[in-house]
């Protein structure tokens, strides 16, 4: 997990399905073990998400604005899907534009529209 530095994972512990193969193997692990790996895993997901977001910062990305979110930021994401919080106006929603990376805040990277040229 560190050595790949996921961005994001989605965690889904293995369920037994009968009449598949795996459903007859000896040894099956316990629901408590899978929780303790679950919660491990989820941890260094979240390291290697911020280390991800805080590589980000200083960087001028393409972000295509979605959303105004309830606390009156703009929401998009950039062309790898890394989620941004930008302060703009509804003109800009449905549009891609530069963005600087100026910091992370959460799950979130934090920007401000650019001109380039």
């Amino acid at each position: 997990m560190k050595s790949i530095g996921f961005a994001k994972v989605h965690i889904f512990p293995y369920s037994r399905r009968k009449g598949t193969a795996a459903d007859k193997y000896a040894n099956q692990i316990s629901p408590d073990i899978k929780k303790i790996r679950a919660a491990e895993m989820a941890k260094e997901t979240a390291e290697t998400s911020k280390a991800f977001l805080q590589s980000q910062v200083g960087r001028i990305e393409k972000v295509l604005i979605e959303t105004r979110n309830k606390n009156g930021r703009y929401e998009g994401y950039t062309m790898n899907y890394t989620p941004v919080f930008v302060e703009a106006d509804e003109s800009y929603i449905n549009k891609v534009v530069d963005v600087l990376i100026t910091g992370v805040e959460n799950e979130y990277c934090i920007g401000k529209l650019t001109v380039i040229g």
